[in-house]
């Protein structure tokens, strides 16, 4: 006789069902000069009600980590209101 497949047990599908869902949103931020834009930028993107984590590259790449989705014009504010401009990638 075959044994069960793992995922038919009642309990296989708990870790699956008890994992925080996260969203990525990944941006570009288009006036990245220096270690304090970097800093500046994500300073404000960290502070944005909802985001559980942020990285900002000296290139300008980001990616914004949440547990629901967080309105693109919030994102744009945040940044513009530390002087930077971003796009979605």
């Amino acid at each position: 006789m075959t044994s069960p497949a793992p995922w038919a047990s009642p309990g296989a599908l708990l870790p699956l069902l008890t994992k925080p869902i996260t969203m990525t949103t990944n941006i570009k931020i288009t006036n990245i000069t220096c270690n304090a834009c970097v800093k500046l930028s994500l300073s404000a993107l960290q502070g944005l009600p909802g985001v559980s984590s942020a990285v900002v590259d000296k290139n300008g790449g980001a990616a914004i980590e949440s547990k629901s989705e967080i309105a693109w014009d919030k994102i744009k504010s945040a940044l513009a209101a530390v002087g930077k401009n971003a796009a979605l990638v």
